[in-house]
């Protein structure tokens, strides 16, 4: 009797490891992306940014006593009594993203004045779009071109952004990225709303290309971008 039992419940044991192997190779064979594992990207393959920008933002890390930043991308202007820039910013020795705005006065002389971390995993966006250009009297300055994406993934991005119809994107830099059967990224873009009143803002993207480099745009949203500025 005891041999008995051992033996059904070996044969259970079996039949419950070719199972779960089926089921396994089913998922796998979707080739959809997956939750978990996301990493912070490390590189910043270009920057977007004007000489007048890098310049100021390179004259306020001068006298900056936070983390090391290098910038990213120009994500908007403010006029005041001189100008305040706001950048996508890296730290250059932790896989860590922020919001730096730098205050440049009418003599030249900048400073940051505020530095807020992109929580990746759980980013500040806004639903629904703001109806004005102008956020706050900050205004979104135009994007660069594809140039900021690694060459392997320029091509499939392209074609994505031309098939997602709610918000034409371009990609400014990549924040994160997830290995899946293919790979996810997390791409902050400048977006163009559709219509015949568009709206200029950032963008949080998730950005899927397939195994054979086909790729598609998952999710688009708005980031809250006076939040990341403490506004």
């Amino acid at each position: 009797m005891k041999k008995r039992i051992l033996g059904v419940m070996a044969t259970v044991t079996v039949l419950s490891v070719v199972l779960s192997a089926c089921g396994k190779s089913a998922g796998g064979s979707k080739e959809e992306p997956l939750d978990g594992g996301w990493s912070n990207y490390n590189d910043i393959e270009t920057a977007v940014l004007t000489d007048e920008s890098k310049e100021a933002f390179d004259t306020a890390m001068a006298s900056y006593d936070g983390d090391e930043l290098e910038p990213a991308a120009l994500l908007a202007t403010q006029i005041v009594a001189g100008k305040n820039y706001a950048y996508l910013a890296k730290a250059k020795d932790k896989a860590d993203w922020y919001v730096v705005v730098v205050y440049q006065d009418l003599q030249g002389n900048a400073s940051v004045t505020s530095a807020n971390e992109i929580n990746t995993g759980n980013p500040m966006t806004t639903e629904p779009a703001p109806k004005e250009h102008i956020v706050g009297g900050w205004a979104i300055e135009p994007s660069g071109d594809l140039n900021t994406l690694p060459t392997e993934i320029q091509d499939a991005f392209k074609s994505a952004a031309e098939e997602y119809e709610d918000v034409f994107l371009t990609p400014l830099a990549i924040l994160e990225t997830q290995v899946v059967a293919g790979m996810n990224y997390t791409i902050l873009c400048h977006g163009v709303t559709s219509g015949d009143d568009p709206v200029e803002a950032i963008y949080f993207a998730t950005f899927y290309v397939d195994p054979q480099q086909k790729g598609r745009i998952t999710d688009a949203k708005m980031m809250d971008f006076l939040s990341y500025l403490g506004q």
